[in-house]
């Protein structure tokens, strides 16, 4: 049974000013206030909605899904031109994995909630736009959602000391990232068995393989829309 989040609908949304202004302030934790928008797609006419809250995606106002597309674009690029013969783009998770890990890491160039010096003050209303980043960023990679989602989760247990007993084969599998990514790319899981195997009785939590409430489904969100092409500046396929 798939037990992820369902995807209301639409999607994106005409922006109309129905969500109050575009422009706006928001407040850290320790109560810094920082400037924000509403997420749009490309062309700045839609809102890109959030599927958990079925509100646009806030972000900071200086935040642009482009670059990070092309960030990591030119990162692969720089991987794999000349492509060898044999070699597909996943051969080369583990050498780019280290990109990936510096930029979402705690105060990484795109670890939107700690936009301030301050990388212990969060912005509450960010964190569902970082994983929708994220989840640009894996896409943009060519590495498939759910392994993306997994190391999500994966790197959030495996920062954190106290991590439940039922984790403990999937934190035997995280010990090293990059193996992990690369072996859910040579033995694709059944994703249902082998959730089961790694939550056992987790599965009706909402912390989709090991991520926040809500994390996995902005992951997700964020695969999702550059593959539809919502930002197609530097990728996504055309309709």
């Amino acid at each position: 049974m798939d037990r992820r989040p369902k995807k209301p609908m639409p999607e994106l949304v005409p922006a109309n000013g129905q969500f109050g202004n575009d422009y706006f302030p928001v407040m850290s934790t320790k109560g810094a206030v920082v400037r924000a928008r509403f997420l749009k797609d490309n062309i700045g006419e839609n809102y890109v909605i959030d599927p958990t809250t079925s509100k646009p995606y806030v972000v900071p106002q200086n935040y642009d899904s482009n670059k990070t597309i092309e960030y990591f674009s030119n990162r692969m690029k720089e991987l794999v031109n000349p492509l060898p013969d044999a070699m597909a783009l996943g051969d080369n998770i583990e050498a780019i994995f280290p990109y990936l890990y510096d930029a979402y890491q705690r105060g990484g160039r795109n670890d939107l909630q700690r936009p301030l010096p301050d990388k212990t003050d969060v912005v509450t209303e960010f964190v569902p736009g970082g994983s929708f980043d994220y989840g640009l960023a894996t896409a943009t990679l060519g590495i498939p959602t759910e392994p993306a989602v997994a190391a999500g989760g994966a790197y959030y247990l495996f920062t954190h000391p106290a991590i439940p007993t039922n984790y403990e084969m999937l934190r035997d599998d995280i010990t090293n990232l990059p193996n992990y990514l690369t072996n859910f790319r040579n033995n694709p899981p059944d994703w249902a068995k082998d959730k089961d195997r790694y939550f056992r009785n987790l599965l009706n939590e909402p912390a989709d393989w090991g991520n926040n409430p809500g994390n996995a489904a902005n992951t997700r969100d964020g695969a999702y829309h550059f593959n539809q092409g919502t930002f197609r500046q530097f990728g996504g396929p055309m309709p």
